[in-house]
């Protein structure tokens, strides 16, 4: 059963949650307006051990 919980990136951060989460066998599905290479070497070596990731950078467009 999957339990969907807030993340604000102030009391829980996304990368402490995904730190905690991902696993061996672990796909995941990033869909996101901003890249931050820092934030990628943060989570490196839980990258590396995961099975599958998809990420779709978003445009943003001027209003």
């Amino acid at each position: 059963m999957i339990i969907m919980e807030v993340i604000n990136n102030i009391d829980k951060t996304l990368g402490a949650d995904l730190e905690k989460t991902l696993g061996k066998n672990s796909r995941l599905s990033i869909a996101a307006a901003y890249f931050s290479i820092y934030a990628y070497e943060a989570l490196k070596d839980e990258l590396d051990q995961i099975a599958e990731l998809r990420f779709i950078l978003a445009l943003l467009r001027p209003f």
